[in-house]
This record gives structure tokens, sequence and C-alpha cells, in this order.
């Protein structure tokens, strides 16, 4: 990395933990030079996109906020921590968190390919002893495993060479050096000779030798690099950088190999650049030496400039690397930075001489500690940062950085991602060069143009400040119809004048904001619109007039909802672009709008609208139209126990090319497809859930269905999330579902037995035969207490007796006043190990035990994992007629898979399942009367036609109650309606 710049500080608040799944990646060959083309093993053309692994295997001082650079930084980390010990321990810390496993994984997802890995030659050379050392394989043998796995190029740096490579470093100056770090490369090589996903070896970052007359010996040194590995690896690429912090190309024509590339970096300069540094005359270089060219270092910059110097190089074919991925203290400029902790600061200040010097073991603590929160989770992920690298269209389009709505709080700084003049105008939106002027005065949140401060209110909020004439700011909003006011929150010293345009039209006004007589005097004022505003999707535009103005958040009122307060918006995963939703009342139709890679797979991407579901029941919706970015966009209902990305779901969808159902049945495994038809005429689609049994069903018309293949179980939580999902299979992209004839109906039942009830036990570890599941036997001298009852989780609510007994026997009585009402009941059970379920003396289920008689003895057919014995009920119906008038039993025998098991877990629930009510009507003179059963919770809704799209609407409240029967009377209708009851 060329010398730095200044330092910046940002606050974003995320974390993310991220899993590795699946075996590793085939890599298509190793990547080798085509005459001025990288290409794969196959011969294609790869046009590298990567990021620079700064600050893991060698450190920077801009990068840890420490004084020191790689040199100076053991130095310094002794002096705090006192022994050679704990500074090994610190750095042990420091680079197993820096990077890891997740770290790449989640490059990838990203839409990276590659990563620069520098490197100190001190993680390969031991100078106190002059002999080689194997740390850094530590880190690079897990590096390349990982990124085999992800399916990601990583390509070595030796970020310091021995004696340094910049003047007045001797490294170009000494034959031995050169020999150190020749020794150190051909090792490397032996190691990895046949790894395809290492990329290649880059020799040497940022050569400078400042005198022309010398410049030579860089490209000397290559050579004698290069002949080290060619000794041992013919396969891998050679990245040669030019002289002058790796931007002069001149001296390095010839080639010496036949399998290398010419290697830049560019920092702080016009875009497109002129002169014998641009990118047009280092293509040039490269091109008459025939081979290819890489930018492996640019960066330091904003958005704007990033995405420029992106698309320059992209149009000359080619590849680069951003710099940098990670940086350790609060900053903008980078995919990932983490916060310094307070005590990591104490250390810092005592260093910058600002602070007093921490005791050893403060200093121990706090530098362990900053250590470990380098690690990926506890990161800020910068998404405007990879914005402008990866998405295509920023250059012309813009995206929400946020989700922005109306009715709602729209804060300044939450503007749209996308280019200077896109998202945003603002007078200076980059630097160009070394000593230029900042593109974000305040250092703070956004790596663009716009100047951001922060303040204290209810924790650290920030604002656009240092705003000039004519700026403004976009923002992609989602609203509700209707004639908003708007709340202002804004300080200004002198006052100021601003303007909202929503489409193309001031709704405002230009509007003379009083002086509040400061910079940070904040005021509210209100202000309304001059005109209705439409529901669905718009670009608000907030336009400063003058200067003179902070500007922290305007407020939409006096709005309708956007949707009905029952339901909740959410993304599954983590897409790129946010998904929302829209509620038209008038004509009872839902807009979902979802983004995401997809909804499969071990990880997924997308925009689901749910409200919580209870128990059993169906969830059905007609697609009416689909509108997506890929062929196999989905929309359609949903079960799920939560938006995670990992979670279990049941899921039925139509995509343009037919009708599916699909399924995860636990957290973290592969979802698989149940059924599926290539019906194009399919656009309604139909979940059912009985217990933990799932069935999935479409339809052409709503009235005859057709079953998805056969049912499937999945453990969901009794109470979780239902409704309507939607994903693009394009994380750059959106797609759009209308939905209607949307209906959530509970399955009739009555709780009989509820999870977490008392129970009598027997953990004597006897043998009671069978007379103990009978109702007639006598169970008062056993203990009893609430489930989950059990020993050796942690969870249980009552603790029975660990005397290794293979047997247990649970038993509860609960009261039918009317069985002939259930036509089946439901048992959900959870069991460690295995478990045998009665009903008044009748199995009614068996869990992982095996077929045949049983008795106390009897071991579990295998042990069970942690989630079984925690939270997976697993259910199946019982036939209703089994349940007596009066006083019914359950008894359950848990059977232990070894003498040796050292925990048990048990709860059950019991349900009671009826059908619908039957609806009746009868006429008299002038009036209609609809009779029902008085049975669970139903509204009667009525519709003129029975044509799709049918409106059904709730009659007004009313009605009597008579006989166990309700009655509504109604006056006689001019014309034909359709009736039906319709539960909540």
């Amino acid at each position: 990395m060329a010398a730095f710049v200044r330092p910046i500080r940002v606050c974003i608040l995320a974390a993310l933990a991220l899993a590795l799944t699946g075996g590793p990646s085939r890599a298509a060959g190793y990547l080798h030079a085509s005459g001025t083309r990288i290409v794969e093993g196959n011969n294609q053309v790869i046009l590298l996109r990567g990021v620079n692994l700064g600050n893991w295997l060698f450190n920077e001082a801009y990068m840890t906020g420490a004084p020191f650079e790689q040199d100076t930084w053991p130095g310094g980390l002794k002096d705090v921590l006192g022994t050679d010990s704990n500074v090994a321990a610190f750095y042990a810390a420091w680079r197993s968190n820096y990077v890891t496993q997740a770290d790449i994984v989640r490059i990838k997802a990203l839409g990276f390919n590659s990563v620069r890995v520098p490197f100190d030659f001190r993680v390969f050379y031991d100078e106190t002893t002059g002999q080689p050392t194997d740390d850094g394989f530590l880190y690079l043998d897990n590096l390349l495993n990982w990124c085999a796995a992800a399916g990601l190029y990583a390509i070595p740096d030796m970020h310091g060479a021995p004696g340094g490579q910049r003047d007045p470093g001797t490294f170009f100056f000494d034959a031995a050096k050169q020999t150190i770090a020749s020794n150190i490369w051909r090792r490397i090589a032996t190691r990895y000779a046949t790894n395809q996903w290492l990329g290649g070896y880059d020799l040497v970052n940022e050569p400078f030798l400042n005198t022309q007359a010398e410049k030579w010996r860089v490209r000397d040194a290559y050579v004698h690099l290069t002949a080290g590995i060619r000794e041992v690896d013919p396969n891998h690429l050679i990245f040669a950088e030019g002289n002058y912090y790796g931007a002069d190309l001149y001296d390095l024509d010839p080639r010496w190999d036949s399998n290398m590339s010419f290697s830049i970096h560019n920092y702080w300069t016009p875009v497109p650049s002129t002169g014998v540094f641009s990118i047009d005359s280092q293509v040039s270089l490269a091109n008459t030496a025939n081979v290819p060219l890489w930018v492996a270092e640019f960066g330091e910059n904003s958005n704007p400039w990033n995405n420029a110097e992106k698309r320059s190089v992209e149009g000359y074919g080619v590849g680069w690397a951003v710099w940098p991925y990670k940086i350790c203290g609060e900053s903008m400029k980078c995919v990932q930075s983490t916060a310094f902790t307070a005590g990591y600061q104490a250390v810092l200040d005592y260093w910058r001489g600002t602070g007093v010097k921490p005791t050893q073991t403060a200093a121990y603590t706090a530098l362990l500690d900053m250590a470990q929160r380098t690690a990926l989770p506890y990161c800020a992920e910068n998404k405007d940062f990879v914005d402008a690298l990866l998405r295509p269209d920023f250059a012309t389009a813009n995206i929400p950085f946020v989700l922005n709505t109306m009715p709602g709080r729209i804060y300044g700084v939450d503007y749209d991602m996308g280019n200077q003049g896109v998202a945003y105008s603002d007078v200076v939106y980059q630097t160009t060069n070394q000593s230029g002027t900042a593109w974000n005065n305040g250092w703070l949140y956004r790596n663009d143009g716009v100047d951001i401060g922060s303040i204290l209110d209810n924790g650290t909020k920030y604002y656009v400040g240092w705003i000039d004439s004519n700026e403004w700011l976009s923002f992609t909003v989602v609203g509700s119809a209707g004639r908003p006011s708007l709340n202002i929150r804004y300080s200004s010293p002198n006052g100021a004048r601003i303007h909202i345009d929503v489409d193309g039209h001031d709704i405002t006004g230009s509007l003379a904001l009083a002086a509040t007589g400061g910079w940070f005097n904040w005021v509210t004022t209100n202000v309304m619109a001059t005109t209705n505003l439409t529901s669905g999707v718009h670009t608000m535009k907030v336009f400063f007039e003058t200067d003179s103005l902070n500007f922290y958040w305007l407020e939409f009122n006096g709005l309708p909802p956007l949707r009905p307060g029952e339901w909740i918006d959410a993304d599954i995963g983590a897409p790129w672009r946010f998904g929302f939703s829209l509620w038209n009342a008038n004509t009872a139709t839902w807009t979902v709008t979802g983004g995401g890679t997809d909804i499969f797979g071990s990880s997924d991407q997308g925009h689901f609208l749910s409200r919580p579901f209870s128990s059993d029941g169906t969830v059905v919706a007609r697609v009416a139209t689909l509108q997506n970015t890929d062929p196999q966009a989905k929309g359609g209902v949903m079960f799920r126990d939560s938006s995670a990305a990992n979670t279990p779901y049941a899921y039925v969808f139509v995509t343009p090319n037919g009708v599916r159902f699909d399924c995860r049945t636990n957290t973290d495994a592969a979802a698989f497809t149940v059924g599926s038809s290539t019906s194009r005429t399919a656009k309604w689609v139909k979940l059912m859930r009985s217990g933990n049994s799932f069935r999935g069903y479409f339809s052409t018309n709503g009235i005859n269905w057709q079953q998805l293949g056969s049912a499937v179980t999945i453990p969901l939580a009794t109470t979780t999330q239902a409704g309507l999902a939607v994903t693009a299979r394009n994380n750059s992209a959106l797609a759009t579902a209308t939905f209607d004839n949307v209906s959530l109906t509970p399955a009739m039942t009555t709780l009989l037995v509820s999870e977490g009830s008392s129970w009598k036990y027997n953990d004597s570890g006897l043998n009671l035969g069978t007379a103990w599941r009978g109702v007639a036997y006598d169970d008062s001298s056993w203990p009893s207490g609430p489930a989950q009852l059990g020993f050796g989780d942690g969870d249980e609510f009552s603790l029975i007796a660990s005397n290794r007994q293979i047997t247990t026997y649970f038993r509860r009585t609960f009261a039918v006043s009317d069985p002939s009402v259930f036509t089946n009941g439901i048992v959900r059970l959870l069991r460690d190990d295995g478990a045998i379920v009665y009903l008044n003396d009748v199995e009614i289920f068996r869990s992982n035990i095996g077929a045949g008689a049983v008795n106390y003895q009897t071991p579990a057919l295998t042990s069970v994992p942690p989630r079984d014995e925690t939270t997976n009920f697993y259910s199946t119906n019982f036939n209703a007629t089994l349940l007596v008038p009066g006083l019914n039993v359950i008894a359950v025998e848990v059977h232990q898979n070894a003498v040796t098991s050292t925990d048990l877990s048990f709860d059950l629930s019991l349900e009671g399942r009826f059908g619908p009510p039957l609806l009746s009507i009868t006429c008299e003179a002038g009036s209609i009367s609809l009779h029902w059963p008085n049975v669970g919770a139903f509204t009667p809704y009525s519709s003129p036609t029975l044509l799709p799209p049918v409106n059904w609407s709730p009659l007004p409240p009313g009605g009597t109650v008579s006989n166990e029967s309700w009655t509504v009377t109604l006056p006689l209708p001019s014309a034909a309606q359709f009736y039906r009851l319709q539960s909540p």
C-alpha cells in the first residue's frame, strides 16, 4: 500500500456470523498468462476482482491505530506487554481472528473472486537465528483450504522484503537479502506447486528506487526470485510490480518468464489519468511485452473514484484487487472495519504520548480483546463501499441504502447508494492528488462525497453537514397514498432554504428555514405537502438551495400505514437490494418485492412478508403476476421459523417455468425439492400444516388442487411465521410478485394438553410392566413437575433422577366433555432419546424406538443430537375416537439409548381437531339469517361473485348466540350474494 493520506473513522453497527458449507470447489486449472490476458486452466479469460487482506500478516500504522509500522510494531507491543511470550500470544490471537474462514466465505458471497495476501518476510524467516520458520504456512495453509472450498484464488504478496524494498531500504542492493527472499519464495512454491487455488506469486510489493541509474536492480531481483520459484514450480503465474510504488513499468520489459504478469498500483490520480503512468500507458507497455496487466492495489478514495477506476481498468480487460478488505478501527473506506475498544484506545493513547502507560495486565487484556474483536462477527460491513465496486450499474442507477418508508422517519445520511450526480450531488466527492480535499469532511458512516458528522441523540447519530448551495440527496422511498405533513429536523446559524421533490414534482416549494442560533441548536419545523402522493415506490430528493445548514432527518406523517399492523416485512439473509411490500385495501392485493440470490441451498436470500401463526392451518394465495429478472425468480407461500438465512421452512412457489414445493428440515441443512410441476398456468399455491407434517398444492383456479410430492416432516416451532416470500435469484436485482386471495386459516383445534404441563413421573428404573399406562392405575405416589422434565441439558424445569435407568415413565390425565366434535388429534413429542406414547392404554406414537414389543430394558435406536434434546417436537395424527367423555390418560415411556447416557428430555402437547362449522341460510320476508355452531372464532364474509379475483368483505359486527348457535340477520340483498365463514 502506498503512503497513507489521512486517518478516517466511521461507526456502523452490524454483525455477521457466517459458516462455510459443502465440500471444496474444483478449480478450472492454474491461472496463467495467455498473451495479454490472464486465463484459467480451461483457457477461459478471467477478470480478477479481488480484495487485499492487508494488516493481517503485515501490519500498518493507520490500519492498527498504533504509531508503528511493521518493523517497529513488535517493539511497541513488548513495551506494554513486557515479555516475548505475551507478544507472541497477541500475534497469534490477531492472526487467528483477523482473517478466518468466515471472512473468505463473505468475500465470495459479496461477489469477489480473489484475494491478495500481503505478508512480511518474517512470518517465514527468523531474523534472530537466521533460520527459516514455518509460522506463515499455518496461515497460508488455512487460507488456501478456505479459498478452495469457497472458490477464490489467493495471491501471496511479499509486502515486506528483507532489508526493505524502498529507499533507503537495502533489499535491491544486498544479494544476501535477496537470497533470503528467494528461499522463502522457493519454500512457498514447493509447498503449493500443485495447488490450483493459489493464483500466483506477487514477488515484492511497491519497490521504490528513486535513482534512474539504479532502477535496473528491480528487474534483476525479480529475475533472481523467479529462478528460485521455477526450480520447483512451473505452474503458477509470476506477478511483477513496477518501480515507484508499483506505478512505473518502464524498466520491466522485456519479460523474463513465459508465464508472468505485470502489476501496478494506482492511488489519488484523476480518472481517466494521463501521462506516462496512466492506465493507457501501462496497458500499452504490457501489450508491448506481451504480458497481462493486473492492478494489485487501488482504493483509499471515495466510492465514485473507486467505481470510476474500476470501470476504467476493466475497460482494458484488466483485473484488480481493491485496498483494503479490513481495517482495525472505525473506517468507511474498506469492506469491513471494527471499532477500537476502550482498553485498546487507552493503549493507543499511551503509544501516542497522550495517556499514561497501562499496567502489563491491563495492556495484555486490552490487546488480546482487540485482537479477538477483529473477527468478522464484530465488524461493520460498509455496503456502499462494496456496491461501488461490484454493482454493474452503480455509475448510472441508485438503489436504497436502507428501506425508507412514508409514513416514517428518513435520516439524511441514509440516502441511496450510487454515483455522484445519481444518488447525490456534492461539490467535492473524490481526491485526485495525495494532498487533496477530503471527500467526506466528517470521515464518518459513508464513503461518498456527502459530508457526515456525528451527534449524541439517544446514542450516536449522524447528520449531513458542510452543505454547499445546490447540493442534493436522493432517496428511494416506499409510501402509501395521501397528502402528508413533513417534520424537518435541522440546525442553521443563519437560516437556509430547501425544497423536496417526489418523482420530479416539488411537494413543498422553497422552504425558508429559520436560524436556530448555532450549528448544533437543532429544531424541528413542520410543513404540509402541496399535493397528494400515490402508493408505491418513489424517488424523493432533498435540495439544499443554500449553505449554512446541518440536515438531520425528515418525517412523513398523516399517511395510512403501509400494511396491516400484524404483518411484518423482513429480508431473509442479507440480499444486496432491500425487499418490501405494499397492501392495497381497495383490491385486497399484496405487492411483494424481493432481492437475493435464492431461497434454497443452506442459506437463503429473499423477502418474507409474514405474520405470526400458531399451531396448524393453511396458507393460500393466488400469484397474480411475477415480474422477474431471472427465469427462476420465485413467489409463493411459506411457513418459516424466522427470517434467518438458515432456518427450517416449507415453501410452495411459482416461477416463470412452473411451480415447486421446497423445504429445509433442520437448521443449516440443505434445502430440497419435495415436488414440482411444469404447469405454467398454475397461479394458486397452498401450504397445509398438521403438526410437523407439511403438504404443498397448486391449482389453476383455486378450486381444484393438485398435490406436489408427498407430505414432509419439518420440526418447526408451534408458533411460526407464515406468509408470502419472493426471491429474485439475482443479488443485484429485484423480483416483484402480486398476490391476491391471500388467506391464513388456522386449523380448528382445542389444546387438550399443552407444552410445559405438569406430569407425574416414575424414575426408579424398576420394571412397571404395562399396567402403569392404564386409566385405573394408581400413580398417587409418583412425584410430579412441569415440563420440560429430564436432566443433563440445563434447560429442564423439573429434574428427574439420573440413576442410569433405561426407561422413565410419565403420566397425565385430562378431561374431554364431548370427544365426538373432534375429527382427529395431533400429538407433539419432544424426547431424548426415544419414546412411546399411549392414549387410554392404546399406543398412538412411537419415535426412535424399534418395532415390536418393548420392556424396561429396551434401548432407544440411536442417541439423538442436541437439537432433538432441546427444541425438536415430533408429531403425528391419532384417531380421535380413542378419546372418551370425561377423564382420559396420556402415558409416555422415554427410553435412553444406553445406561451411560448423560441427559434425558421430555415434553408433550395434545390437540383435538374439529372441522369447520356448517353455515346455513334461511330466508324470510325482507331478510335472511345466517346460522352456524358456536365453535371457535369465525366471522361471516360476503361476495357478489365467485369469479376471480373474489373480494370477500366482512359483514358488519353483530349477531346473537342461542342454543350454542350464532345467528346473523341481514336485509334481503337486491342481487346475488355468496357467504362464507372465515377464522381470524
